[in-house]
């Protein structure tokens, strides 16, 4: 297997292994996995080992793992090497600093926001229409100052008005209504009003006036019928090859005309391009997109914290 193919699932489930088996937690005490990813060699193993034809040896297999002891604010990284099934590197992370959400994590604050009692009596002073849901948006936000390093959600509620079709565009009925979780508590600790008007004034809940919807879902869309059919074919095939050199694993070589690369996928940048060449001659030895802050709201508190950096507040990942 080449250095830098992204790590296979048994892969994975190796390098859970190898860490619980060093580093076992306290009684009732869980992991809390926020990535699992190839460990890259250095350029410097890579050139050495040189596909094979170098000196230096075959880099070696490892894995990179970062989680928290769920429950608490401790967060670790470790690298393991998978084929002597040991524990490379092992570190706690520095305080005030932490991991991205993940995706039963975001799941588990929604409930805890809707489900609070104070939240629940808010709600019930917007008045709104029978039928209708209640939506809960969580986002992970940084602190609120020098002296506030905790992890929390901020979650934004919307009014769903079509309550018996998942699909509806809830984005069209944003509520004032905000409340915050913390992470460690699982606890909804303080509830945020939004400014809905033209200055910085908190909204208050009242009875909700509902706007007409705008819907995208297919079934309220009048679609054109004039438009003539577009085939695009290529008889002999495409000019371009992309060989797999293990299935499904995301790392391959594409070639097209005079170019080369070899392609890789991580947690946080995604797609990475390796080594890429033109005609022979070194290109490129690896690149790839790093996170973007994407602020989706204005500027006023607290829609301040929907300013995500992308795969760096958030992953995907189920355990």
């Amino acid at each position: 297997m080449h250095p830098l193919t992204p790590l296979l699932p048994d892969e994975i489930t190796a390098c859970v292994s190898i860490l619980k088996a060093s580093h076992q937690l306290p009684e009732g005490a869980e992991f809390q996995f926020k990535a699992i990813t190839l460990h890259e060699p250095t350029k410097a193993e890579l050139l050495a080992w040189n596909e094979g034809a170098g000196s230096g040896p075959k880099p070696a297999r490892q894995g990179y793992l970062c989680y928290y002891t769920r429950g608490t604010d401790k967060f670790y990284e470790a690298v393991v090497d998978i084929v002597s099934e040991k524990i490379v590197s092992f570190d706690r992370i520095k305080d005030g600093c932490h991991g991205p959400a993940d995706a039963p994590e975001t799941v588990a604050m929604e409930k805890v926001a809707l489900a609070d009692p104070q939240v629940q009596a808010e709600i019930k002073k917007l008045c709104l229409p029978q039928g209708s849901v209640v939506v809960s948006d969580p986002w992970i936000y940084g602190s609120d100052g020098l002296t506030d390093q905790r992890r929390q959600f901020q979650c934004f509620l919307y009014l769903q008005s079509d309550g018996s079709n998942p699909d509806a565009n809830h984005y069209a009925f944003p509520l004032s209504i905000s409340p915050v979780v913390d992470v460690q508590t699982m606890k909804v600790v303080r509830i945020d009003y939004l400014p809905t008007g033209d200055d910085f004034t908190p909204t208050l809940p009242k009875p909700y006036k509902v706007p007409l919807p705008s819907e995208y879902t297919p079934e309220h869309q009048k679609l054109r019928t004039d438009l003539k059919p577009l085939h695009v074919s290529q008889p002999e095939g495409a000019s371009f090859t992309v060989t797999e050199e293990q299935k499904n694993s995301g790392g391959a070589v594409v070639k097209w005309q005079k170019w080369m690369l070899r392609t890789g996928f991580n947690h946080r940048e995604g797609m990475v391009l390796y080594n890429i060449e033109y005609d022979g001659r070194s290109v490129v030895w690896r690149t790839a997109l790093s996170d973007m802050c994407i602020p989706y709201a204005d500027p006023r508190s607290p829609y301040h914290k929907k300013a995500a950096f992308d795969l760096g507040d958030a992953v995907c990942f189920y355990p």
